[in-house]
């Protein structure tokens, strides 16, 4: 039961990207979804090593706390918790999005424990930074790690569209 369900996840996951990866053209602005991936060593992760084992696919020697991902105004961000060590046994979490400083672009998101969740640039300008608290949770075989929840703070800066 608990791989049909890990399987219906990741099939969400397959459709909601092939869905969200093309433009709509809304009111005359052009929203594109951006998806921000949160890969978790889920095996392996506590208080002490978040850095090490929790990262945006960035590159080797960029904290999270440097991550830095590019957004329109008006677009959609999408964050997916993924495990990289256990992806069938394992899931993260993600809690809570709220912002810590910097500017507010950001619509603040209370959540329930997804795996998957999508939030809206809703103001600022080219060049606004928000820095900015993600919350997740990790459960190995269906039981929830202890030592989290863990948090990272990364970045959303408006940029120029190409």
């Amino acid at each position: 039961m608990k791989i049909i369900k890990q399987f219906s996840i990741m099939m969400a996951v397959v459709l909601l990207s092939f869905s969200i990866n093309s433009c709509i053209q809304t009111s005359g602005v052009d929203q594109q979804y951006r998806t921000i991936t949160l890969h978790v060593d889920t095996g392996n992760i506590n208080q002490q090593n978040i850095d090490l084992t929790a990262h945006f696919g960035q590159k080797k020697g960029l904290s999270n706390k440097d991550f830095i991902k590019l957004v329109g105004l008006g677009d959609n961000i999408i964050w997916v918790g993924v495990s990289s060590s256990s992806p069938r046994e394992d899931i993260v979490e993600i809690r809570k999005i709220k912002h810590k400083e910097g500017d507010e672009i950001l619509n603040e998101l209370e959540l329930k424990g997804q795996t998957i969740v999508v939030g809206k640039v809703k103001k600022g300008k080219t060049g606004n930074v928000e820095d900015y608290i993600l919350e997740f949770t990790v459960f190995n075989n269906g039981i929830e790690r202890n030592g989290g929840p863990f948090t990272i703070d990364p970045k959303l800066e408006i940029g120029v569209r190409k």
